[in-house]
């Protein structure tokens, strides 16, 4: 079961991450861009507004807003298999 929806203060929800056992998510580079793009067009046929995020060894932090919520699950899916 996943956790409860966080939002920040501001009214924007923070998205985590994590690799299974701590695994690793990205092993260099090229593994951040392609993610990045998959999920740079992910948001963009969704309408979904990517206000930050950060990419670190085994976990990523996104932010988006509100308006997000109903196609947020959704985009994070297809952004994340190939």
């Amino acid at each position: 079961m996943g956790r409860p929806h966080r939002m920040f203060a501001d009214g924007v929800y923070h998205v985590a991450s994590h690799g299974s056992d701590d695994r690793r998510l990205f092993i260099d580079n090229a593994d951040r861009r392609e993610f990045l793009s998959r999920l740079g067009l992910t948001f963009w046929k969704q309408e979904i507004e990517l206000i930050a995020y950060v990419l670190m060894g085994n976990h990523y932090h996104s932010q988006a807003p509100p308006t997000a919520r109903a196609s947020l699950p959704r985009a994070l899916l297809r952004a994340a298999h190939r």
